[in-house]
């Protein structure tokens, strides 16, 4: 028998997959698993008609690539398989993407194609996305090559250095540009590439893949993700070159995970190291919180209910005890370093706090930490050097544990990293961001809990997070296993953590999206070789939709087959009942527009009054009215997203709502979200605007007068549970117009008691009618069959088809919302010719004619015995001429139609199909069929007419003449990426900045567009007033304080919303999907103003710190952000020739630039 290889091989030629090597794999097998572990994948995407010229004796083949010349870097140690096969893809000059484990040895790729750059005398990119990464990469690799350089647009080091070190927004302003830079580069390696699936930036990375030169190759680093090969399919079809990807799952140090229950005791092995599931120990933790339940139960009966109100609360309780109780036993296993995470900031620092009494260090540590830290801060003044942030972080370096996260001081953040590197601090309390960039492994991993708030509400964390994170954990060479310990507070379903700890990776999907900026830049850049539609063509999202189409219709056939068959009796009065509610609700809705007006409901919007909150979709229930404010329209935009209307209403109504568990905690401000059925939640005080009250009930509770202690508050959601009992109908709702009785509730009794008669005389004619409508509807509701159906079977039925039909819905919005592009080709004679070319044309690039037997198989439904494509075709020469059979011919090729035949034919698609095509635009009108093959004549429709409707607003605004030519003002907006751009170069072409004195440095921050006069009281800002307003338009994050502004601030603030709502309004007039409301909110950021309003006139850092709950180093962040969006303006106006603004911008910038806001990094 023969030796199996270590790696599994597999190429794909054009769009053809043949598997040279495939090896058995017994998963029931533990040694069997762990030997399996240490291969790799790899495959390689070929363009039609590509011929290597490599020697194979040196480089072996495309399929297996085996390089035996003379390495251009040697290593200390022998490069695992993966890396052996990478360095061949390298040395062959083709692209790879290397798809592999936190810790499992990428960078040594990426070394290696710096070294052969170095070596072939070419330059070389190295980019990642963060610039704090791009500091740390910068470091590590200036100690192995040292003819490095840094580009982060907040510095420049070395910019003529062999090798430059950046972020991927200067890569891709390099390539707009036409940089000369690019002529010399022969590599361009883009670490975390995964990123590109983030939703605000990944548009970046694709832009700068599709922008680079054909002669530049890639490196891809990337944690494991699931399509590896359709991503390295994208890059071979954009760039028409090879691309290999090397994939591994192998970890060089295997993982047990086990499971910490919190108020419990002892460890719980739920995955040994050979990836196995130890049901027999689960379930023994399930036990455990049964017991645990019990306990409660029976402390319950003798509690009182102060004291039950404190049960199970998520185990924020006793989680600080607990974290303290497994810190210690880690120290005393001798486990550590271990890296706890959490995910909340102010929670890091809190666990962090309580382990007072633990001291990890030697006195001899102790004494390196001492001369580590002090030599760390002589970079910043002595002032600088005593803020709390500071000094406080000293004492528990002293004992070797440490705070990392985004808020902190970089000076702090960078300090930490480098102790931990040393092994200086056992202990690192971090949140996941510290799972991304260099490789600092620990032994221990802890996750202080599986849930997370990801803005909209509490779901346990992915398994693509949880591989990062865990990632961390076993150091090579140093650890024979790593351990990872996951804390949590309640029973878990068995699938839920099996799915998050063993999971497949996250796929890399992506979010490429149409800016202002990429339109002008497309338009006067890159000497017209790239057009924004050529961008969307070739964008990786076209890519992704293009393969996932087949698989989409399949999909609707088989979701309408299932409808046919579900239980159709009953349906038309299904249909009729949910009419009804339809229209009931809204007409509520318009009845609730007209209640909901000041000078009709205030009145009765007295505290303790029960209300009903409804916002878009989400249903809050019923809520307690606390109080009621008047806010000005400036202070709207402060209002938490989730409970922010889009009328500009100007009262707030505080109301208590059970919201999640942490969703309205301080810190990053998460917005507010119920919770989700089975959830426990916890009462808070929400602001809702007026529009969103869906309801007044006639009830009115007592509410205690501190509701600042949690069980104050869960009093009240207690009455609100016993009064929905004692109603089980509904609360009884206040009546606009009849004459009622109040009802008042007391909070602790429940008894309702009379109170005087209301009457909201509401007597307008229109109105009256409005209500007698609802009550009718009402009446036909409650007399409806199916109000009172019991037919459980029957229930079910229906909301399965209605999900069936939702879905199917949804599916063909999608199709019809992205159409195939230019390359895609469409038979227009005939339904199942249209079918049979559209189910594989689209997977199959731009060629109709090279595809093989493997490509149509994993392609076309196929049944044998059924008509081949000769009797399909000649009967169509029957119907429609010898000469379509012939074009057909020549559209498909000799070699595809004899596979078809070999293949057995196809099937033809059912009836049911005709709509799917026919709204896809395929099955074309009969005037329209020439029998031959047509493009399909929309390219992804969705992108195009958005890319017509911002041409539109550019038209408006300037950036373009009728023509589409760049004009002035657009020619200073494709410098600027860092703000929006609209609304910047509103501000400098409308003669604002030409009137200003002193610091525009804040000004430019608020990008909005004023339309400003000469006597504007613009005009009259000093630069300390300009400068807190630019600080409103650099993202950060949100203050939990109400905002309180000073006289000279609140009436530039108003001028900037309401010029940055015209501009708005602009592109909602060009027909672009954007609510006014959210763009001004998203645009003017008003939360640091006063912050920077005191640091521009020369308070210190530590007094401007003082003045706000954001942390430190978001502050920091914003300034330099800041600076750098000051930097683009100097360049734009010099641009457009105007030095003296030119000259402004500058000094903007220069009055930023002191103390700890600007401290050199530790790293650099």
């Amino acid at each position: 028998m023969e030796e199996e290889s270590p790696t599994t091989t597999t190429t794909t030629l054009g769009k053809r997959k043949v598997t040279e090597k495939e090896e058995e794999e017994d998963w029931e097998s533990a040694s069997k698993r762990r030997n399996l572990a240490r291969t790799c994948v790899h495959e390689v995407a070929v363009p039609s008609g590509y011929a290597s010229t490599k020697d194979e004796s040196i480089h072996g083949t495309l399929s297996n690539p085996v390089y035996t010349g003379e390495m251009a870097k040697t290593y200390p140690f022998d490069l695992d398989p993966f890396q052996q096969v990478s360095v061949a893809c390298l040395e062959r000059n083709e692209s790879v993407l290397v798809s592999a484990h936190t810790s499992a040895g990428k960078t040594a790729v990426a070394e290696y194609a710096i070294a052969m750059a170095f070596r072939d005398k070419q330059r070389v990119i190295y980019t990642s996305p963060l610039k704090a990464l791009s500091n740390q990469k910068y470091r590590e690799l200036n100690q192995e090559f040292s003819d490095v350089g840094l580009m982060t647009g907040d510095v420049t080091l070395s910019p003529n250095a062999s090798c430059l070190v950046m972020t991927t927004e200067i890569l891709r302003g390099m390539l707009y540009r036409g940089s000369e830079v690019l002529k010399e580069v022969s590599w361009v390696i883009f670490d975390e590439i995964h990123y590109m699936k983030d939703r605000e930036r990944g548009v970046v990375w694709e832009e700068s893949i599709i922008f680079l030169p054909p002669a530049i190759k890639m490196v891809f680093l990337s944690a494991t993700m699931s399509n590896a090969t359709e991503f390295v399919e994208w890059i071979c079809n954009l760039h028409k070159q090879p691309c290999h990807v090397v994939y591994t799952d192998f970890r060089p140090t295997p993982l047990q995970h086990y499971v910490f229950p919190m108020s419990g005791s002892g460890l719980y092995l739920v995955v040994d190291e050979n990836e196995q599931f130890r049901e027999d120990n689960f379930m023994k933790l399930q036990d455990t919180f049964t017991k645990q339940k019990q306990k409660q139960c029976d402390g319950n009966k003798s509690a009182n209910a102060k004291a039950s109100g404190r049960i199970s609360r998520g185990g924020n309780a006793s989680g600080g005890s607990d974290i303290y109780k497994i810190v210690k036993m880690i120290m005393e296993r001798k486990f550590q370093p271990v890296i706890i995470f959490s995910f909340s900031r102010r929670e890091c620092e809190q666990h962090a706090m309580s382990m007072s009494k633990l001291d990890f260090n030697t006195p001899e540590e102790k004494d390196v930490v001492e001369q580590v830290f002090q030599n760390a801060i002589l970079c910043l003044n002595e002032e600088d050097r005593k803020l709390p942030a500071i000094e406080l972080m000293l004492p528990l370096l002293h004992r070797g544990i440490a705070v990392h996260h985004s808020g902190l001081l970089p000076i702090i953040k960078e300090l930490v990293e480098l102790l931990f590197q040393e092994g200086l601090v056992k202990a690192l309390f971090a949140t996941e961001t510290f799972a991304m960039g260099l490789n600092m492994p620990a032994k221990t991993v802890v996750f202080t809990s599986v849930k997370k708030w990801d803005g909209d509400s509490h779901r346990y964390i992915g398994s693509g997070e949880y591989i990062q994170m865990s990632g961390r954990a076993g150091r090579r060479g140093k650890d024979e296993r790593g351990i990872c310990i996951i804390m949590i507070d309640e029973q878990m379903e068995m699938n839920t953590l099996k799915d998050m700890v063993l999971g497949k990776p996250a796929p890399l999907v992506s979010t490429f999206r149409l800016s202002y900026y990429s339109i002008l830049n497309l338009m006067s850049r890159a000497e017209g070789q790239f057009t924004a539609e050529h961008v969307i063509r070739n964008s990786f999202h076209q890519f992704q939709y293009e393969k996932a189409l087949p698989d989409m219709g399949q999909k609707i056939s088989k979701l309408e087959e299932e409808a046919a068959m579900l239980d159709a009796s009953g349906e038309v009065e299904v249909a009729e009942y949910h009419k009804l509610k339809l229209d009931i609700a809204q007409l509520e809705k318009k009845m609730m527009a007209e209640i909901t007006r000041p000078e009709r409901v205030l009145y009765f919007l007295l505290p303790g009054r029960l209300v009903k909150v409804r916002e878009a979709g989400t249903d809050w229930g019923w809520g307690v009215v606390i109080n009621v404010v008047k806010k000005p329209p400036a202070a709207l935009g402060t209002l938490p997203p989730a409970l922010s209307s889009s009328r500009g209403i100007s009262y707030i109504v505080d109301t208590l709502l059970h919201c999640s568990i942490g969703s309205s905690e301080n810190g990053s401000r998460p917005k507010p979200c119920p919770p989700r059925p089975g959830e426990k939640g916890e009462m808070h005080v929400v602001p809702v605007q007026l529009p969103l009250i869906s309801a007044l009930s006639k009830i009115r509770i007592s509410i205690p007068s501190d509701l600042r202690p949690v069980e104050a508050r869960q009093s009240i959601l207690l009455a609100i549970q016993e009064l929905e009992k004692r109603f089980p109908q509904g609360l009884p709702k206040l009546n606009p117009v009849k004459l009622g009785m109040a009802i008042k509730s007391d909070l602790s009794l429940l008894r309702s008691v009379p109170a005087p008669l209301v009457d909201m005389g509401i007597e307008e004619p229109e109105f009256v009618e409005l209500v007698n409508q609802i009550e009718e509807l009402e009446q036909k509701i409650f007399a409806h069959p199916l109000h009172k159906s019991q037919d459980e079977h029957q229930i079910r039925c229906f909301q399965r088809k209605a999900e069936v039909n939702h879905e199917i819905q949804q599916l063909k919005a999608k199709m019809r919302d992205s159409q195939p592009s230019t390359s895609t080709f469409a038979l227009a004679f005939d339904l199942p010719a249209i079918a049979f070319v559209f189910a594989f044309s689209l997977p199959h690039s731009r060629s109709l004619s090279v595809l093989s037997e493997a490509s149509l198989s994993a392609c076309l439904s196929v049944k044998r015995g059924e008509p081949s494509l000769q009797r399909f075709m000649r009967a169509e020469a029957r119907r429609n001429g010898e000469a379509t059979q012939k074009r057909l011919k020549r559209g498909l090729g000799d070699e595809a139609s004899q596979t078809l035949d070999r293949l057995g034919g196809v099937h033809r698609l059912p009836k049911s199909n005709r709509s799917i095509w026919s709204s896809s635009g395929l099955l074309l009108p009969k005037s329209n069929r020439l029998g031959l093959l047509l493009p399909s004549s929309d390219v992804l429709k969705k992108f195009r007419d958005e890319l017509k409707n911002r041409s539109r607003v550019l038209k408006k605004l300037g950036h373009i003449d009728t023509d589409g030519v760049v004009q002035l003002k657009g020619r200073a907006a494709c410098l600027i990426d860092t703000g929006d751009e609209l609304l910047v170069t509103e501000l400098m072409f409308n003669g604002e900045f030409f009137n200003i004195n002193g610091c525009v440095a804040n000004i430019m921050s608020i990008m909005v567009e004023i339309c400003i006069t000469k006597d504007s009281t613009f005009n009259d800002l000093d630069h300390h007033q300009i400068a807190a307003l630019v600080s409103c338009f650099i993202p950060g994050d949100r203050s939990s304080e109400q905002i309180q502004l000073r006289a000279e601030l609140a009436k530039p603030l108003q001028q900037l919303q309401d010029s940055a709502r015209r501009i708005a309004d602009i592109q909602h007039e060009c027909k672009l999907e954007i609510n006014v409301d959210e763009y001004v909110e998203a645009a003017v950021r008003p939360f640091l103003m006063d912050v920077i309003y005191c640091w521009s006139k020369g308070a210190s850092f530590a007094e401007v710190i003082q003045m706000t709950d954001i942390f430190e180093g978001s502050v920091i962040r914003l300034a330099r952000r800041l600076d750098e969006f000051l930097n683009q303006l100097c360049a734009a106006a010099h641009a457009v020739g105007e030095a003296d603004l030119e000259k402004k911008f500058a000094a903007a910038s220069e009055s930023l630039r002191r103390g700890i806001m600007f401290a050199n990094s530790l790293y650099l």
